[in-house]
């Protein structure tokens, strides 16, 4: 006896949205991690410049990235995480 836009927000929504939220988290923490690899085959980024600065021989400066692309995928990871359990 509900509406249609009664059905969708109070029956369809609620179901389909954990797993809206999960793939659209895991496509995001997969894309950041991809990112940084991509630099290295030449398509830009952090990567590239991890790139150049390894062919320079400063290895501080790519500890240091790495370090903190280690430490943002971590975040992600983990504000991920807290999503997906509150979604779910």
């Amino acid at each position: 006896g509900a509406a249609p836009l009664q059905t969708l927000s109070f029956a369809v929504i609620p179901q389909i949205m954990p797993l809206i939220v999960s793939y659209s988290l895991m496509r995001f923490e997969s894309n950041v991690r991809s990112a940084t690899v991509l630099g290295f085959v030449g398509a830009g980024g952090i990567g590239f410049l991890m790139y150049d600065k390894i062919n320079g021989y400063m290895y501080r400066e790519v500890c240091t990235m790495m370090i903190l692309v280690i430490f943002a995928v971590t975040l992600i990871d983990y504000g991920c995480g807290r999503l997906r359990r509150y979604f779910i």
